[in-house]
């Protein structure tokens, strides 16, 4: 792929979509943030990271689907609980 990082979105229970985001479409929504996003809200199809998402909370949490790195040990983890 490139030799650059890539990107998946998992809901909870369900395979890797597969769709795949490159590192730039997975960083934190946050302007400042250069950390890759942990979550995608899927209100605003927006990525945050775990440290700005959790600054919402009640109606305004951050909710939607993980975004799992392709060559992490989560989504082998992933694929495996889902095959």
């Amino acid at each position: 792929m490139y030799g650059e990082p890539f990107y998946v979105l998992v809901w909870p229970g369900e395979a890797p979509s597969e769709h795949y985001l490159r590192a730039e479409d997975a960083q934190c929504t946050n302007p400042r943030c250069t950390a890759p996003g942990v979550i995608m809200d899927s209100e605003y199809d927006e990525p945050w990271c775990q440290r700005h998402a959790d600054q919402y909370y009640g109606e305004e949490a951050i909710s939607g689907p993980e975004i799992v790195r392709v060559d992490s040990e989560r989504y082998k983890e992933i694929l495996r609980d889902t095959a």
